[in-house]
């Protein structure tokens, strides 16, 4: 039997399937659900060729980490002059940060050159007094620390005397909130060099302005211990265990301690 097949029967399939797409896109449904793909699909390849001329999607050049942008930020502020102890002090924090003690050196030391001598910049105080922290000179952290703490307050002092709504402003927001970070840098220091009554008291002012700091309870509490105060160790133990619950250094000062959790 020969393989021909009788006329009007030889129409290959493909040719079927494509008259029946032809029927389909007369729908004008079926017609805009096409456009809309093929809008699609050209739009992201618009954008894979956008993303390889702009750099988008490579990997990028900029900052990996929160501590590298603050570092770029703060680098940036006093590179464009006519810095100020408090925009200064972000960067040496920030190069303390990063590990690079030298650097930080140099630049508190450029800082403390280009701000005037009778401008008041305890911000520089504090971030020497976190510097020698990081060197493990205690002796002099805390000594620059209480320098910072006594410019906060002489700040804060002519604030209020200025009176206005200068003193006003004073009054509603208080000092400024890095004397308690000096406070604290001043009652690592002496718990560092082991003068747990001289930490008590920074821990003690510190906790007077921020009740709910867990973290510094349990290391007033671990003051209190070691000058034998058990029950006063224990009552700041518990204390952080209400604002973190699940806090395993509370709960090793009260085995330490020999209180039940």
């Amino acid at each position: 039997m020969s393989g021909i097949k009788p006329h009007g029967q030889n129409s290959p399939k493909g040719h079927t399937q494509q008259v029946a797409a032809d029927s389909m896109l007369r729908d004008p449904v079926v017609r805009a659900m096409v456009y809309v793909a093929l809008g699609l699909v050209i739009l992201f390849l618009a954008m894979v060729v956008s993303g390889l001329v702009t750099g988008v999607g490579t990997k990028p050049n900029g900052p990996r980490t929160a501590a590298e942008r603050d570092l770029i930020v703060a680098a940036a502020t006093v590179n464009s002059g006519g810095s100020t102890g408090a925009q200064w002090a972000p960067y040496v924090n920030a190069l303390l940060a990063s590990g690079d003690l030298r650097k930080a050196r140099l630049t508190l030391d450029a800082a403390r050159a280009s701000v005037q001598a009778t401008a008041t910049a305890p911000e520089l105080e504090l971030a020497e007094a976190r510097l020698e922290f990081a060197q493990k000179r205690y002796v002099q952290a805390a000594r620059q620390a209480e320098k910072a703490m006594k410019g906060f307050e002489a700040r804060q002092k002519a604030r209020l005397a200025a009176g206005g709504k200068v003193a006003t402003r004073a009054k509603e927001l208080g000092i400024e909130a890095d004397y308690d970070a000096a406070a604290l840098v001043k009652a690592y220091s002496f718990v560092e060099l082991r003068r747990w009554k001289d930490a008590l008291a920074m821990f003690d002012l510190y906790i007077s302005r921020t009740p709910t700091a867990a973290d510094v309870l349990i290391d007033r509490g671990n003051a209190k211990a070691s000058l034998k105060d058990n029950a006063g160790a224990e009552k700041d133990f518990r204390k952080a265990l209400r604002f973190v619950p699940d806090d395993q250094e509370a709960k090793a000062g009260l085995k330490r301690i020999g209180a039940a959790e």
